[in-house]
């Protein structure tokens, strides 16, 4: 009897899950940023921050993937139409590599935390 009443739900399909809504999580623009360093070997750039859901979040920290790389919040609230916004520096001087990444890592008050972004510095050589 049990095999019966389960070959009939098989059969006549189980009600799905209701989908519960995605957590809101961060948005850079750009995703990840590409850069060239400057002539005398550093980079800077502000980077725009939203949410991807309704919620708002706040950015409570930022550390760099190493002593190179620093980062300050300039506004620590996102909404889906405001960004937050972080400004980063990062001293590329003895950077020997073509491409280098650096890693940022943003802590926030969403469920998700905490966030990474990453920074692709190239290294253009001086033409002779």
């Amino acid at each position: 009897m049990i095999t019966v009443i389960l070959a009939l739900a098989i059969l006549l399909g189980l009600p799905e899950q209701e989908k519960k809504p995605q957590a809101p999580s961060l948005r850079f623009e750009p995703e990840t940023l590409r850069i060239d360093r400057d002539a005398s070997g550093y980079v800077q750039a502000m980077v725009p921050v939203y949410t991807t859901g309704q919620d708002t979040i706040k950015l409570a920290g930022i550390t760099g993937s190493c002593g190179c790389a620093s980062a300050s919040i300039q506004r620590a609230i996102a909404t889906k139409d405001t960004p937050a916004r972080f400004y980063c520096a990062i001293n590329a001087q003895h950077f020997k590599d073509s491409l280098n990444t650096v890693e940022y890592t943003i802590t926030h008050s969403g469920p998700n935390s905490p966030a990474r972004y990453f920074v692709v510095v190239r290294c253009v050589q001086p033409s002779k």
